[in-house]
């Protein structure tokens, strides 16, 4: 049994604490490359990392929970502790070129990573049919990367809290590359997007584990 409050409260922490470190001020984050035409509906595809306040102990990595302070009770919340980075891959569809963007970003299904926003052609032609910019990243916590630490809490439950915990810190991961898309000194202001005209809302799209565990 457990109240919306405390379900909730730890997340909203997390997202108001990093919203506020943050303030107008563009994350942090690095184009590791760019593919040009890389498939006929795919006009461009830009890779990196970004970089997002971390509330895990360590360095966020699977397996671990979240920081606090050395303060106990049951009404303690997480803490940052430093910054970590996390990949993310957008596709920008052919028709992009011309007109303004749909922006959105992309959930994956479970225990996959965000490459699958390049997998076969439901995303991509879905893409291009609604001229969408999709961006990704991993669902920290049931990712690829999380498979083994998934495995570990199913042989023992004690360990539940690691990966819970560390799906809240990948939600917050998608909220801050989702500030990277929006705002006007992130992604739409770089070059190495094209010089695209990029539209003012975003959505959200997902398959799978991150078309029902996300909304």
């Amino acid at each position: 049994v457990a109240s919306k409050d405390n379900l909730s409260r730890r997340m909203l922490a997390i997202r108001d604490a990093a919203l506020a470190d943050l303030g107008d001020s563009v994350p942090g984050y690095t184009i590791t490359s760019i593919r040009r035409d890389p498939h006929s509906d795919v006009a461009l595809q830009v890779a990196g990392t970004f970089e997002v306040p971390n509330f895990l102990d360590g360095e966020g990595e699977p397996g671990q929970g979240f920081h606090y302070a050395s303060t106990e009770g049951p009404d303690r919340l997480p803490v940052r502790n430093g910054t970590l980075s996390a990949p993310f891959l957008c596709n920008i569809p052919s028709l992009a070129m011309p007109r303004p963007a749909r922006l959105a970003l992309y959930g994956h299904g479970l225990l996959g990573s965000h490459e699958e926003i390049d997998y076969g052609t439901a995303v991509r032609e879905f893409a291009l049919a609604h001229d969408v910019l999709f961006c990704a990243t991993k669902w920290a916590g049931l990712s690829e990367d999380d498979i083994a630490n998934s495995i570990a809490t199913l042989q023992e439950i004690s360990n539940f809290r690691t990966g819970a915990d560390r799906m809240q810190q990948g939600i917050l991961n998608f909220i801050v590359l989702g500030r990277l898309m929006l705002h006007p000194r992130g992604f739409r202001a770089d070059p190495a997007f094209g010089g695209i005209a990029f539209g003012d809302e975003l959505s959200y799209d997902g398959n799978s584990q991150g078309g029902i565990d996300r909304k």
